[in-house]
């Protein structure tokens, strides 16, 4: 009975569509939200865990049912770098796509090769099968458009129009250049999808370019993503903090664009006035997508103390009255659309909050922090580096009284595992841990009814690492 019993919970915790939304051995970032065929899909980039670079591996597609966001099932890698007549050997990485269906009701995926100065476009029959190169965006006298910094295409069929977004700020040379681009450009596409009917036009100034436009220090750097709600086009695009997403609007493709605000932040920076970051900062991108009444933003979180092990997640964030944006809350419970029972198993991973002392801090490009972060090990996710003054935090559980909690735990530690409802709140329990190779539980036992955060800090000597929370 009592095995049935851990069945039936783990089975209910894994109903919740948690935070990060696929498995903890997926890394898909840059999440690009689309519903084709009465399914969402998502197209992102693949890092590899524990990875040294942005965008290692082949493209692959996710899909799930509109009515149960926590089954997501992959179709697989749909297109191989390899498969572009300009990387025959591979060498250049898959960077952000975004696919559309075109007016012949196909599927075309946009996408770049690292920093090549074009836009190649693949199409396909279905929109997780396999894609094939069709060719590179390009001008009508064949010449390939090269203009403004091609790079993170987005593409939207608006009526039977196409239109293409893209563009990328860097702060460091390009192709010979310094930042040649003046942010976010437009093109339209004729029905071939491939050609242009007229040069880029900018919609989104860099931030060099924002004094008096509203946009003044968010400043457009790369990952534009393009929706339309209604009659009002919604374009979000990572500004220079990067990580952040922001939107900005229009009752027109191709402009002029109102600066709108942040959707959402990876560190947790501006929801509610938060100025000190709660997970390790880097680079973002996502979209904005409806689901029946619900509107969620993609994004993607930092792992293994790199930029270069992120993994999707999803907010519900909620559109207001006048058509604009809060900004949503980082959370662990995500697209699960309530807080998550307390009650079951949940990988201790599935953290919204992990920072060391008073802030979490940014990440830096090539190097490996030794601040907390999730690691992972033969494809299981834990949190690592948990030494003295570490917070782990969980946002939201629904709890109904008298809870028994055991978080499985392991490493050199030796000192005082706190549980509270608050970041610096009063602990509801404590528990002594002490070195140990195999994982263990330190158990604790609190009362709590209604909604709340849940946060573990570490104080004492050495570190911890920490596998799973289970609910008795």
């Amino acid at each position: 009975m009592k095995m049935e019993n851990e069945a039936a919970m783990e089975q209910e915790a894994k109903r919740s569509a948690h935070n990060p939304y696929l498995p903890p051995d997926s890394y898909i970032p840059d999440g690009e939200p689309h519903i084709f065929d009465g399914r969402l899909y998502v197209f992102g980039s693949q890092d590899r865990e524990g990875g040294d670079g942005f965008c290692l591996l082949d493209y692959e597609a996710w899909s799930a049912p509109l009515d149960d966001l926590s089954s997501w099932t992959n179709h697989g890698t749909i297109y191989e770098k390899g498969q572009d007549p300009d990387n025959l050997t591979g060498n250049y990485r898959l960077y952000a796509p975004d696919v559309v269906r075109g007016n012949d009701g196909r599927y075309y995926l946009y996408h770049c090769m690292e920093l090549l100065p074009h836009i190649s476009v693949a199409v396909c029959d279905t929109p997780g099968g396999q894609y094939e190169y069709l060719g590179k965006v390009r001008y009508g006298d064949g010449r390939t458009m090269q203009d403004n910094m091609p790079f993170d295409p987005a593409v939207i069929n608006d009526e039977g129009r196409i239109f293409l977004y893209y563009g990328f700020v860097p702060p460091f040379p390009v192709h010979g250049k310094f930042q040649e681009c003046d942010g976010c450009s437009v093109i339209e596409l004729y029905d071939d999808m491939l050609t242009a009917k007229a040069p880029p036009a900018y919609v989104l100034p860099r931030e060099e370019m924002t004094a008096g436009t509203g946009f003044e220090g968010y400043g457009y750097f790369e990952a534009p993503s393009i929706r339309r709600f209604g009659d009002t086009y919604y374009l979000v695009y990572c500004p220079v903090s990067a990580h952040e997403l922001c939107y900005a609007t229009s009752s027109s493709p191709v402009g002029d664009f109102t600066f709108g605000g942040a959707l959402i932040s990876n560190g947790n920076l501006g929801f509610e006035g938060q100025e000190n970051a709660t997970w390790p900062t880097a680079n973002n991108h996502g979209g904005l997508v409806q689901v029946n009444e619900d509107y969620y933003i993609f994004y993607h979180r930092h792992t293994h103390g790199t930029m270069f092990s992120r993994q999707g997640c999803a907010e519900r964030v909620i559109m207001l009255p006048d058509g604009t944006f809060a900004q949503a809350e980082m959370t662990s419970q995500g697209m699960n659309g309530a807080p998550l029972p307390a009650v079951g198993r949940y990988p201790a991973s599935m953290a919204c909050v992990l920072y060391r002392g008073e802030a979490a801090e940014p990440l830096v490009f090539g190097k490996i922090s030794d601040a907390p972060a999730v690691d992972s090990e033969n494809g299981a996710q834990f949190v690592a580096r948990v030494t003295d003054g570490t917070v782990i935090g969980y946002k939201y559980f629904a709890f109904e009284g008298k809870t028994r909690l055991s978080v499985s735990y392991r490493g050199k530690s030796q000192g005082t595992l706190y549980i509270s409802d608050e970041v610096n709140g009063e602990p509801m329990d404590a528990v002594f841990i002490s070195p140990t190779e195999q994982w263990a539980k330190a158990v604790f036992c609190f009362e709590k009814v209604g909604e709340s955060a849940l946060y573990l800090r570490y104080s004492g000597e050495n570190s911890a690492e920490l596998l799973a929370l289970e609910f008795e």
